[in-house]
C-alpha cells in the first residue's frame, strides 16, 4: 500500500493502520508521507505502486500521462474532481487500466442532496451506473460521458464544449 502527498509517497506493503494514518495526517499534515511506512519516496512514486487499485484526486490534473505510464494498477478511481488529463486517459486506455470516472466515482453527496435517494442507497446506485457502462466498447469513460450528455440533453439544447478532463 501507498500513501502520497505533496511531501511524498509512503510505502508499507503490509498495509497502514487507518488510525495510525489519521493521527499523523492530523499531527503532520502532508508532511507525514516523510515519516510513515517502510520507506519513503518522492510524491510521483505513489503511480508505480504495486496495487490493484489507485484512488487519486488531490487536485485537476494530479494524475498525467506521465504518471498514468508508470501505473501497475489496473483500475484508477477519483476522489475528486477531474484528477486525469486527456492524455493520462489515452495512456491508460491504451495500457487496459479502467478510469472511474469522477462525475460518477464522486456523484453519492449529490444523489443524497437531490432526494431521490437516501445516502444508503448512493453507493448501489453508483455501482448499478459503473456495472452497466462497464461493458461498453467504448470503455467506461465514454460511455458514462454519452450517458451524462444524453442526460443535459433532455433540459438544454447547447452542451459545454469538450469532457470532463483536465
Amino acid at each position: 500500500m501507498a500513501v502520497a502527498t505533496t511531501a511524498g509517497t509512503a510505502l508499507e506493503p503490509e498495509g497502514f493502520d487507518p488510525m495510525a494514518l489519521a493521527e499523523a495526517w492530523s499531527g503532520q499534515g502532508e508532511a507525514m508521507a516523510k515519516s510513515i511506512g517502510s520507506a519513503q519516496k518522492p510524491a510521483w512514486a505513489a503511480w508505480g505502486a504495486d496495487a490493484d487499485l489507485v484512488f487519486c484526486g488531490s487536485k485537476a490534473g494530479a494524475m498525467t500521462h506521465e504518471g498514468a505510464a508508470l501505473l501497475k494498477a489496473r483500475t484508477v478511481v477519483p476522489i475528486g474532481p477531474v484528477p486525469i488529463t486527456a492524455k493520462a486517459l489515452a495512456v491508460m486506455g491504451r495500457a487496459g487500466v479502467t478510469y472511474v470516472p469522477d462525475f460518477v466515482a464522486i456523484a453519492a453527496p449529490l444523489l443524497a442532496g437531490s432526494g431521490e435517494l437516501d445516502a444508503a442507497g448512493c453507493p448501489a446506485r453508483i455501482a448499478e451506473v459503473v456495472t452497466e457502462l462497464a461493458g461498453s466498447p467504448d470503455g467506461l469513460f465514454l460511455a458514462a460521458c454519452t450517458r451524462a450528455e444524453a442526460f443535459l440533453r433532455s433540459w438544454q439544447d447547447t452542451l459545454p464544449f469538450g469532457r470532463p478532463l483536465a
